[in-house]
């Protein structure tokens, strides 16, 4: 393993996890598109079409896999996150797949394995049309002090390998600002 982590170290970590344990891991992405198209209604088209593929393709995994998880599109970003929750081996073959898939780029993993519980059995897929939606839905993943306690439960390799967040804490007190506002001082994020 390197010093900065790949999707190969994270697959094989996942791979060594206990087969009967559930975890919890969290994609991110960016969705490619190709130098051919230009202009934002053909790039809008071309998103449409390449998230109503992976959305099809994510919907027949989770059944095939027998894993739960929830997948949520940004077009205007081209952002991807999808939360998968199952067992290692399930959730290892799920991730396989998506690190193949060149629809998507700058892929990042986020585990957490200590004590989970399916959250997202119901869940499915959502189409994020602007900023202020996307920011709400980016409120559901962890906080970066969260992101802590579950990077800190992580087996350590012999490089001191640790996963973490890349986005900003910034982004996410905006986020939470804009939820309070929206939904008041009840708002419960689901991740506490």
């Amino acid at each position: 393993q390197s010093a900065s982590p790949t999707t190969k170290d994270a697959l094989v970590l996942i791979q060594q996890l206990p087969k009967k344990k559930i975890i919890r891991v969290v994609t991110r992405s960016k969705l490619v598109l190709g130098e051919t198209i230009d202009g934002k209604a053909r790039q809008n088209v071309e998103l449409n079409r390449m998230a109503k593929e992976i959305e099809d393709e994510e919907a027949k995994s989770k059944v095939r896999l027998k894993i739960n998880g929830m997948i949520y599109f940004n077009l205007e970003d081209r952002e991807v996150v999808q939360v998968l929750e199952g067992k290692p081996i399930r959730i290892h073959e799920a991730l396989k797949h998506i690190v193949r898939d060149v629809r998507h780029d700058d892929l990042i993993f986020e585990l957490e394995k200590k004590k989970v519980k399916k959250r997202f059995k119901k869940w499915g897929s959502a189409w994020i049309s602007n900023t202020q939606q996307w920011k709400l839905v980016r409120l559901m993943l962890p906080t970066e002090e969260e992101w802590k306690r579950l990077a800190a439960n992580l087996a350590r390799s012999a490089a001191n390998v640790s996963y973490s967040r890349n986005d900003s804490l910034a982004i996410e007190m905006e986020a939470r600002q804009v939820v309070m506002e929206h939904l008041g001082p009840d708002c419960r994020r689901i991740w506490q």
